[in-house]
């Protein structure tokens, strides 16, 4: 496993991406972007370089599931074969007032921007994030968008894509099973 980090020098903010995926592979690192709960952050002992580096494990287990059992479409199913696609996490700990929705998201979301632009740059694996919970709020300079289209219109990688609809599918089928 590895880890990667960014911190911005100005505003204290920090995003640990943990991957399980060898430097220069091409493979894609498949895991939600998370800003930490500050129920979490705010817990004695919290680490953002654990924290991501434990929910990456977590995406690890997700992956082989799909694989297993052959869910997915068919290019993803083929990356999936093929051990392209791997488990990673992206977790952001913001600065004050920079949670989506408050009078400083737009410095967040660009340090997430140059950041995510930056390791996929110098680690030669391409981070793909999807909308996690914490993303459907409306940015404060621009109430007319969520922060995964901010996100998503400037870096390759990260799609707009509700995960929860996926997710809850597999949680029934786990607890069925």
């Amino acid at each position: 496993m590895h880890l990667w980090r960014a911190v911005h020098r100005d505003y204290g903010c920090q995003i640990s991406i943990a991957f399980l995926s060898e430097p220069q592979s091409q493979s894609y690192l498949l895991g939600g972007l998370r800003i930490a709960p500050r129920d979490r952050i705010e817990a004695p002992g919290y680490d953002n370089d654990r924290e991501a580096l434990r929910l990456a494990l977590k995406m690890r287990e997700k992956i082989d599931y799909a694989l297993k059992a052959h869910i997915g479409g068919p290019l993803g199913l083929r990356a999936l074969e093929r051990g392209q696609v791997v488990g990673a996490k992206f977790v952001v700990l913001p600065h004050r007032g920079a949670r989506f929705g408050e009078p400083r998201d737009r410095e967040l979301l660009d340090f997430i921007v140059e950041a995510l632009n930056r390791f996929e740059r110098e680690t030669g694996v391409k981070p793909v994030t999807g909308q996690d919970l914490g993303h459907t709020r409306r940015l404060s300079f621009d109430s007319s968008i969520g922060s995964l289209d901010y996100i998503s219109a400037r870096c390759r990688g990260c799609g707009n894509v509700d995960t929860s609809v996926p997710t809850g599918v597999g949680n029934f089928w786990t607890l069925k099973g």
